[in-house]
């Protein structure tokens, strides 16, 4: 809440899905990112991001009307929801009358159409520090672990995987149990 109130912005989408066999989102979507994008920029890890600006009625209304009615399921991210929804009232308290429109009624999300097929979700990276033992030793007493070289194909490697599965990255290997 305290950086939503410092920024007065999102700065990390909702991740969220929905199901549409129509596609008309899309299809909408596919045909933006054939043009050139408005911005790009590598980021330090290499990584490519885009930017579209989508400016064509028709467009917009596809995506509008192909998702009018369609249910909206946060795969990730419904702290951020709460939060935005909490800064949402404090804001309209502050406010008084409010038409609506402003930047605070609106929250960042990112939606995928899971009728596009071929969707993987991997679980969010976390952090765990446990001073004093090697994490590692205290996992292999209740998981199966397999050490491979951090070059292999970490997603494939779980995508084998038939139960729930942990991933320890080393400097040079990674773990997974």
């Amino acid at each position: 809440m305290r950086l939503l109130s410092a920024c007065e912005a999102n700065t990390s989408p909702i991740f969220s899905l929905y199901h549409s066999p129509e596609k008309r989102a899309s299809g909408a979507i596919r045909k933006v990112v054939t043009t050139k994008p408005y911005i790009e920029a590598e980021d330090s890890d290499g990584a490519v991001h885009r930017l579209w600006v989508m400016e064509e009625e028709g467009d917009l209304m596809a995506i509008s009307n192909d998702l009018a009615d369609k249910a909206i399921y946060i795969a990730d991210g419904h702290h951020r929801y709460e939060t935005a929804l909490e800064y949402q009232r404090s804001m309209r308290e502050k406010a008084g009358a409010v038409s609506g429109n402003e930047p605070f009624n609106y929250v960042l999300m990112f939606l995928t159409n899971i009728a596009d097929g071929d969707i993987t979700i991997l679980p969010a990276h976390r952090i765990i520090r446990y001073p004093g033992k090697n994490i590692l030793d205290l996992l292999s007493g209740y998981f199966e672990t397999k050490t491979i070289p951090l070059e292999d194909d970490i997603i494939g490697v779980m995508r084998e995987r038939t139960r729930p599965s942990v991933c320890i990255r080393r400097a040079r290997t990674t773990t997974i149990c």
